[in-house]
């Protein structure tokens, strides 16, 4: 663990996850957005050096992921949208090596005739389903090219399969059984609960109402990156064209424009993203400080999901939901008018899952962490979180439109001012994110703890010997410059 990804321990039910999948067992593991999913297959391809296979519903998710790897392991990725040359090199350079790789795959390139007979030919020893739910029809992001990734078992029958998501009812997870052919699998579902985050809801009668709250929201919300989600394209161009310093992202957007737009959200060239949907699934950028919904989701599965792209940190951050009742009055119409039998289960389902975002919306009592956690079923269940507008109003935005709290290590502190410096021209050097030089959590580490030399580097949180030897002495000059 600490001389390869540069961390002492696991975090909550990793190891459990590892160690079913170390058994040759078929695995399901429920970890909450920022929990470490990714850190179960990447742990398995360094510990029995075999391929691990991933199959990933974007190609973002899968670029983002072997950029943020490869410093530690050979990972690259295939897609139908790639040319033969560059597939070709792809998995030159997997047969090239000898130890543990990823290679992650989209569910339409696995489905080809000509990469099922190729990987017959590779040493494969894991299947690993990311973002899981996607094969399940009860699920909030239902793919249909997920639907013959069952099939990849009749050409791996050996290989057990590892399915991973941070958000899964009981419904959605036995239908992911179902639909991966998976054998009696191992279970892990360890929590929907995240404490650093806090929630709140604001009943607004219109849409001038969310707009200010929207302004006095970013304007107290001074460090980290804020994402605003919207309902419609026109409504994240709109509200981007009154927000300095902002970008929008939906799929209307090109491949290449969309690309554009991620990577200056994620190396922090830009500090303010609207968006649709279509951004944030896998998206690992640690600071985000602010997530606004300026409309209500249409279930809890989308609002707990893109909530969680808020403090991956650890470090606290606000989630705000403006509701009106259009938001209501829009969904219903929505079901009323889908392709569906009034008393269908698809149809049946759509109102359910209506019905309970409503109630959470419209909560004047109950916990708001708490009506997450029973609409989960999670095991981990709470009366009062006190990080919620119904627990602890004095923490609402709405009520003094305040300033998150932070942690005790000032971002006004010299000593993360120079860090913070040093890491955004390093980032632009080596062209690549800042959070992939050091996190915010490693920068608070160091200011904690003052290291003086290459060898206490090592006790500082996310410094494996891979970054020390890179920044180490870099780091060490900065210290005692300050």
């Amino acid at each position: 663990m600490r001389e390869k990804f540069g961390l002492n321990e696991f975090r909550n039910g990793q190891k459990e996850i590892i160690e079913s999948a170390i058994a040759g067992k078929d695995v399901i593991g429920i970890l909450p957005t920022g929990g470490g999913k990714s850190l179960c297959f990447q742990y398995m391809a360094v510990h029995t050096g075999r391929i691990v296979l991933v199959i990933s519903p974007l190609i973002a998710l899968m670029k983002d992921q072997v950029d943020g790897i490869r410093h530690i392991l050979p990972a690259g990725y295939l897609s139908s949208t790639q040319t033969v040359e560059e597939s070709r090199a792809v998995l030159d350079e997997l047969c090239a090596n000898e130890s543990g790789n990823l290679l992650f795959v989209s569910p339409e390139k696995l489905s080809t005739h000509l990469f099922r007979q190729f990987i017959k030919k590779l040493d494969i020893g894991l299947i690993v389903v990311d973002e899981a739910h996607c094969v399940s029809q009860w699920g909030h992001d239902f793919r249909p090219d997920y639907a013959n990734i069952h099939s990849i078992r009749q050409v791996l029958p050996v290989a057990p399969i590892m399915a991973l998501t941070a958000s899964a009812t009981p419904i959605v997870v036995n239908d992911m059984i179902k639909k991966l052919g998976m054998r009696d699998p191992d279970r892990h579902i360890h929590g929907f609960y995240r404490g650093n985050l806090y929630y709140e809801c604001v009943v607004c009668t219109n849409d001038a109402e969310k707009w200010k709250m929207i302004q006095g929201c970013v304007r107290l919300v001074n460090t980290g990156r804020i994402i605003i989600y919207c309902g419609t394209r026109k409504d994240a161009q709109e509200i981007c064209s009154r927000l300095p310093c902002s970008e929008f992202y939906h799929a209307g957007l090109s491949p290449e424009e969309r690309t554009r737009v991620q990577e200056s959200f994620s190396s922090n060239h830009v500090r303010i993203l609207v968006a649709t949907n279509a951004f944030g699934m896998g998206i690992n950028i640690p600071d985000i400080r602010l997530v606004i919904h300026y409309r209500m989701p249409s279930s809890i599965d989308a609002l707990y999901q893109e909530m969680g792209r808020a403090g991956r940190d650890g470090r606290p951050a606000q989630c705000i939901m403006l509701y009106s009742s259009r938001d209501k009055g829009l969904h219903s119409h929505f079901i009323h008018r889908g392709p569906e039998k009034d008393h269908s289960l698809e149809k049946r389902m759509a109102w359910f899952k209506l019905n309970a975002i409503i109630e959470y919306a419209e909560e004047t009592k109950r916990c708001r962490h708490s009506i997450i956690l029973q609409y989960y079923r999670d095991t981990h269940q709470i009366q009062r979180c006190n990080h919620c507008d119904i627990c602890s109003p004095t923490g609402s935005l709405q009520s003094n439109i305040a300033p998150l709290k932070v942690q005790s290590t000032s971002t006004a502190n010299p000593l993360v001012q120079n860090l913070r410096k040093w890491r955004t021209e390093t980032s632009r050097r080596l062209q690549k994110p800042p959070y992939m030089i050091i996190t915010d959590k490693t920068i608070h580490d160091i200011v904690q703890k003052k290291p003086s030399s290459i060898e206490s580097l090592h006790s500082v949180h996310g410094l494996g010997p891979h970054k020390i030897r890179l920044f180490g002495q870099d780091i060490l000059t900065i210290i005692s410059a300050t």
